[in-house]
């Protein structure tokens, strides 16, 4: 499988990874024809990878909203804890002390999830070392996860 950073084309949500910027920003600078994109035959906009290249992200960037390491979220009268962190190494989470799970991880060599962060998933480019990484995130979901309970695994072909 050919690497996905010598694809030409980005899609919406990798041009914002890319420059830093908000999805919502990257739909503007398409209206106003600062970025040219085009429509594929899924329906999607994509974007040369040629043309992203020449938007200096800074200029349209906002400050981005930083979300703790752990945040909680007071819903109807229950505490729902959220963590943001590696699901290779959960060590704010003990053994059996979640009670659901939901992912949907990185596929391979598929998009472009960050620009620069070599430790990020789906940044890796070998199927070998990429199995051995996931592996360690189920690994990692199961120690958690109290006994018969949910894990919701997203995967789309």
């Amino acid at each position: 499988m050919k690497d996905y950073a010598s694809r030409g084309y980005l899609s919406v949500g990798e041009v914002a990874i890319y420059l830093g910027i908000s999805v919502k920003d990257v739909h503007r600078l398409a209206r106003c024809d600062a970025l040219k994109s085009y429509k594929s035959t899924s329906g999607q906009y994509r974007f040369a990878l040629a043309e992203v290249k020449k938007i200096n992200g800074a200029e349209h960037r906002k400050k981005p909203v930083r979300m703790e390491a752990e945040t909680v979220l007071n819903i109807r009268g229950t505490a729902q804890k959220l963590y943001l962190g590696d699901a290779r190494r959960m060590t704010a989470l003990g053994d059996e002390s979640a009670h659901l799970a939901i992912t949907s991880p990185p596929y391979f060599n598929a998009k472009m999830y960050s620009q620069n962060d070599a430790e990020d998933l789906g940044n890796i480019h070998d199927l070998e070392e990429w199995f051995s990484q996931i592996g360690q995130v189920w690994s990692d979901v199961f120690r958690v996860l109290q006994g018969g309970i949910k894990f919701f695994l997203n995967i789309i072909k």
